[in-house]
């Protein structure tokens, strides 16, 4: 089922309006669960890297397995009903935390289960909203609406984590994730006030499930640039996945800087993809969309150096470390924003709309697909040789694997490159 939004300028704003404030109602109240994660499995459970490890992996290894057939289903259902199935269905998943934490119950098998089903809804609401974007505002209006959805998301969520970290001190972590599931109901109800008209096409729902999941591999084959981000995404992410597996570790029991910490350090992602999604209008003005694929990949795995390095510092040089990690994550963040929001942007110019959903969770699953073997093996490093020397490892490998990126300028349509550019003024 391919989608079409009412073309009357007048409700397409209105409709794009109200998607903006369901965004919104997530990134503000629905980060508790990301930080209040790693506490309950390393503070309150006793987690050690191996078990964090594997918890980092529940959390991929359930979307990776069904991220093709979602793509599939998507194209074929409302893009807006399965956002809202998706934010329902996390709400009630982590409002059972608190629940069996009050019971006595809670144990790292639990929290295995939980993570595994919130990671599967939270990838079946991200596939229907990268296709749902190019139906509100067309096309060539997708880089625009996107930086526009990242700038307000990372405003929206620069100061949360902090906020969290010390309102996880008054509450507890197993409590602070109500906020979570807040946030996702306020979003499944602005959802519903979006004003839609998505028409089904019978052709994409007579077709076989595994043809139509082969359809979206094959599409991402057959376009150069979107089989050389594929490419840079699987070694990229792999070794980035490691570090992001580790920094718990790091901040809760080398630098003992407790959730409060964690929280201040979680609020640097926000802050650098925030200074990165302010600057990345004026950037697509003056710069072409393989520039900034590149320049943003380029800096951000020269930062992800950075974390290692606090690693490394000695132990009695704990707010200097905080201060050396937060700048890399910072400077990660920031180049991810530019890399991200550009090769999204460039999928919504170059995939037809009947697509789109399949496209989507194509490049996800390359995306996803090394996460879980990247979290595992980055526990069992840590276990084998220590957190240190496994995070230089990673580090070094995402700077080594930048190298497919370089040279994409050559496989981007002229009339995609120039849409980019035109539409950015």
């Amino acid at each position: 089922m391919a989608s079409s939004i009412n073309s009357n300028a007048e409700t397409r704003a209105t409709a794009f309006r109200w998607f903006w404030f369901a965004n919104l109602a997530i990134q503000m109240g629905g980060r508790s669960w990301a930080l209040a994660l790693p506490v309950l499995a390393i503070q309150y459970l006793s987690a050690d890297s191996r078990q964090v490890g594997y918890l980092t992996a529940a959390e991929t290894v359930g979307p990776m397995l069904l991220l093709l057939p979602a793509g599939v289903w998507i194209d074929r259902m409302s893009k807006r009903y399965a956002m809202i199935f998706s934010a329902v269905s996390r709400a009630l998943l982590i409002g059972t935390v608190p629940i069996v934490w009050l019971s006595g119950r809670l144990g790292m098998p639990y929290l295995y289960i939980i993570a595994l089903f919130v990671g599967v809804a939270s990838h079946f609401y991200s596939i229907a909203y990268q296709a749902y974007v190019p139906l509100l505002v067309g096309s060539n209006g997708s880089y625009r609406a996107n930086s526009l959805l990242t700038t307000s998301s990372r405003a929206a969520d620069a100061g949360t984590p902090i906020v969290i970290g010390f309102v996880m001190k008054l509450i507890s972590a197993p409590l602070v994730v109500l906020l979570d599931a807040i946030g996702y109901l306020a979003c499944a109800a602005i959802l519903t006030r979006v004003p839609h008209k998505e028409e089904a096409h019978a052709s994409t729902s007579k077709r076989g499930l595994r043809q139509e999941m082969i359809d979206g591999f094959r599409f991402v084959w057959s376009e150069p640039a979107l089989r050389v981000i594929a490419l840079a995404m699987v070694f990229s992410n792999f070794f980035a996945t490691a570090l992001t597996t580790l920094t718990p570790i790091l901040v809760l029991q080398t630098l003992r800087l407790g959730p409060a910490g964690l929280g201040s350090v979680y609020s640097s992602v926000a802050a650098g993809g925030l200074v990165g999604a302010l600057l990345l209008g004026r950037a697509r003005r003056r710069f072409g969309i393989s520039t900034l694929l590149t320049g943003g990949l380029v800096v951000a795995a020269a930062f992800s150096i950075l974390t290692p390095l606090a690693a490394s510092l000695p132990i009695n040089e704990t707010r200097l470390a905080q201060a050396v990690l937060i700048a890399s994550i910072f400077g990660t963040a920031f180049g991810g924003v530019f890399f991200a929001v550009s090769q999204i942007s460039l999928r919504q110019m170059v995939c037809p709309k009947d697509l789109m959903s399949r496209v989507n969770a194509t490049m996800r699953f390359v995306l996803w697909g090394t996460m879980p073997l990247a979290s595992m093996m980055a526990g069992l490093s840590a276990h084998k040789l220590g957190l240190v020397p496994t995070m230089w490892i990673a580090a070094l490998g995402a700077l080594a694997t930048v190298w497919p990126i370089v040279g994409i300028a050559r496989h981007i349509p002229p009339q995609v490159a120039d849409s980019a550019k035109a539409h950015s003024r």
